[in-house]
């Protein structure tokens, strides 16, 4: 298990290359959980098309049960993910691959409301240019004023949880602040 430390924070523009990692990384992880996994998601900024992101794949796999992550570590290590230990670890599983390419991998109970939240948050960009382009210049900003991956993804926090509060009352979905419910 890795930790999340500090790192420099990366900006690129879109790449439409992005979409054919995500088809790729899902097959394979698809086949590695089996009956496990009930639903596989290109989230975050490299699923939105036109906006410029970390150049990092974010995929979420929506599994039966958190509990079995035993299961988990040793058919993803397979594929190279690592698990990076958080706080967040009774709600999400959070895993990182950087060696043919650069993937993180959330896994997340099926339905639960950290599933649904990055899903939102997805969905509201990809129906709003003008949302886009405040995220983007909102990235930008952040990343040229910080050199800590920790404090860029906490500072994007307000506009994120806005947003998904904004999707989810726009769907008639409650709203919780984070992932917890």
């Amino acid at each position: 298990m890795t930790t999340n430390s500090p790192a420099a924070v990366e900006i690129v523009p879109y790449d439409p290359a992005w979409a054919a990692i995500y088809e790729r990384e899902q097959q394979a992880i698809a086949r590695a959980l089996g009956a496990y996994v009930v639903r596989l998601e290109h989230i975050g900024s490299t699923s939105v098309s036109g906006l410029s992101a970390k150049p990092v794949v974010d995929l979420q796999a929506e599994v039966i049960d958190l509990r079995s992550r035993g299961f988990y570590d040793e058919a993803l290590d397979k594929l190279g993910y690592r698990s990076i230990d958080s706080s967040e670890n009774d709600v999400r599983i959070a895993m990182r691959k950087r060696e043919d390419v650069a993937a993180n991998l959330h896994l997340v109970t099926v339905g639960s409301w950290a599933a649904q939240r990055t899903v939102l948050f997805r969905d509201a960009l990809r129906a709003d240019k003008r949302l886009v382009m405040r995220y983007a210049l909102l990235k930008q900003t952040l990343a040229a004023d910080t050199n800590n991956l920790d404090e860029y993804t906490s500072a994007k926090t307000v506009f994120i949880e806005a947003v998904v509060a904004e999707r989810a009352r726009a769907l008639g979905v409650a709203y919780v602040l984070g992932n917890r419910r």
